[in-house]
């Protein structure tokens, strides 16, 4: 036979009245059928005890409960899976929460990238009196707050007097990280051109096998940090837009190789940079900004 909940309604208040009859089944979702309900609504048990439950709580329904030891198990069955569920959404949520904050807070490999440190640009290679045309660089360079990306933050400013922007240009280089052959990398520089157009790289190094006396645009001396290094990979990143006065973020993925073929033998990776150029063909001066320099490990070796 099946179970009926009787419906009625008093003034602005509902109450049920649960007329559980006799039944041959014992399972938590027989069949309810709503008598004095218009539309002769039909569902199961479950949806019926979730319904009236909601209402319970809300306090905008006076229950008459008349019911046995069948109704007592259905109720103990429903809040049995309804517990279950919770618990088991409250652990996704948890799960899915920090695998997001996971994602979020991967590592900035560039130490000081948006200088705020102490010394704006401690870690910052802008001096290369080694390489003929960046002989003056470092009297282009400087750390400011001027036009920075948000506020209370720094970038650098390039400003080029006339004729260099056409015949050099200026530029700025991280300090030597480590770098892991094999691994994928995530890199993102904010750039304000202003006045120039602008290039900027990701490099891959290595200890120089054959270091000459007067080292060129790919190589570097032997300093207290490192040896003498040679430059055996680039990863260019799209270019932002020149002459530009709004801030923008140039950013791409890449795989470093796993080694480089040198002297014939193949080499592995030691060092990674990065760089910000700018440069533009015209006599005249100006400047570009640049600001948080960031380099992420996406995925080790495959």
């Amino acid at each position: 036979m099946m179970k009926t909940i009787e419906w009625e309604k008093r003034d602005d208040r509902r109450t049920w009245r649960f007329a559980l009859a006799n039944s041959r089944s014992q399972s938590p979702s027989s069949s309810f059928a709503m008598r004095g309900r218009p539309d002769g609504f039909q569902t199961k048990a479950p949806l019926a005890m979730a319904s009236f439950w909601k209402q319970r709580f809300q306090g905008t329904c006076v229950p008459n409960l008349e019911i046995g030891n069948e109704g007592k198990r259905l109720l103990s069955s429903l809040f049995l899976c309804a517990f279950a569920f919770l618990r088991e959404f409250k652990f996704s949520l948890a799960l899915f929460l920090a695998l997001a904050l996971t994602a979020r807070a991967q590592t900035n490999l560039v130490p000081n990238g948006d200088f705020q440190a102490a010394d704006p640009l401690q870690g910052w290679r802008i001096d290369f009196p080694y390489a003929e045309p960046y002989a003056k660089n470092k009297m282009y360079v400087k750390a400011t707050t001027e036009n920075a990306p948000a506020p209370g933050g720094r970038c650098v400013v390039i400003q080029l007097p006339p004729g260099v922007a056409g015949s050099e240009g200026g530029k700025i280089e991280s300090a030597f990280l480590p770098a892991e052959p094999g691994a994928t990398y995530r890199v993102e520089i904010d750039c304000l051109t202003w006045d120039f157009a602008a290039k900027t790289f990701v490099e891959a190094w290595i200890a120089d096998p054959q270091p000459i006396p007067q080292p060129d645009k790919f190589r570097v001396p032997a300093d207290s940090h490192h040896p003498p290094l040679l430059t055996i990979y680039r990863a260019q990143i799209p270019d932002p837009k020149g002459g530009s006065k709004t801030w923008q973020t140039v950013s791409r993925e890449f795989t470093l190789p796993k080694s480089r073929p040198v002297g014939g033998r193949d080499v592995p990776p030691e060092y990674l940079t990065l760089k910000a150029f700018t440069y533009a063909g015209t006599p005249n001066g100006g400047k570009s900004y640049f600001a948080n320099f960031r380099l992420y490990k996406i995925k080790g070796p495959q």
